[in-house]
């Protein structure tokens, strides 16, 4: 039984693996290949907006026992926002609270100061709008100029986790900065390395003491058509989207550690 093996992996420390989804497609097979995390977004290729209403909703409807952490990103780009863009946040967040959906378990977030430091002010107001939800701050925190501060600055503002590459490229490839980190804050937020993980590398991730483990499980999925591209980084035919067999592959080796 996968998810048995899954949840008792490693001395009874349950381990969670999140997949990243921006499509019904994409949450759909993220779930049938067994994980029950979700963030749940918009244009992954812009590395995740907001969803739409009906998305997250869609996933509810299945019953399927998701999890979803809804993604809330006003525009791609940089993390530094105006005031309007941060009541944009404020806004989505509550309209998702007052859905009061059961697979919405919590927000994913982050927003940053001028100066490349956490905005405390900023990131307090979205986690009050959570009103009681889990809060991630994502991968701003890896454009931090002081990421040992940006996790004290996070943790100060009520959040229960952080989604990082370690400062890097790839999870990685900052193993040793998240290792660090780990070992510095992991009493007080959950710590979630992100970022080209994969089956192959997900062994040598965990055994930094982490627990939960980000994940896009991506893959291309052809049309049958070459179509009018709508945009930069839309191609008009194929797309990307999660693979129920990577899914799959992940808890595999993860239930096999």
């Amino acid at each position: 039984d996968l998810s048995y093996s899954f949840c008792t992996l490693l001395g009874n420390k349950m381990v969670t693996i999140e997949v990243c989804i921006d499509s019904a497609h994409g949450a759909r097979a993220a779930l049938e290949g067994g994980v029950k995390r979700l963030e749940t977004c918009a244009s992954l290729a812009e590395g995740g907006l907001t969803p739409s209403v009906g998305l997250v909703c869609q996933i509810d409807k299945w019953g399927m026992g998701a999890e979803q952490y809804v993604m809330i990103r006003p525009r791609g780009g940089d993390f530094m926002y105006s005031e309007d863009e941060i009541e944009v946040m404020e806004t989505d967040i509550r309209c998702f609270v007052a859905l009061r959906l059961p697979s919405v378990k919590g927000f994913v977030f982050g927003v940053l100061t001028k100066g490349r430091e956490v905005n405390v002010a900023a990131t307090k107001r979205l986690v009050a709008a959570a009103a009681g939800f889990e809060t991630t701050f994502h991968r701003a925190i890896d454009v931090t100029l002081d990421m040992n501060k940006g996790f004290s600055d996070v943790i100060s503002c009520g959040c229960t986790c952080i989604l990082t590459s370690g400062g890097c490229k790839t999870a990685l490839e900052g193993i040793s900065t998240i290792t660090d980190l780990y070992k510095k804050h992991a009493n007080h937020i959950t710590i979630m390395p992100g970022s080209g993980v994969n089956p192959s590398n997900a062994p040598a991730l965990l055994k930094t003491g982490v627990r939960h483990l980000h994940f896009s499980a991506k893959t291309y999925v052809p049309s049958s058509y070459t179509g009018l591209s709508m945009g930069s980084s839309d191609s008009g035919s194929g797309y990307n989207s999660a693979s129920k067999d990577l899914v799959s592959q992940m808890l595999t080796v993860v239930a096999k550690l």
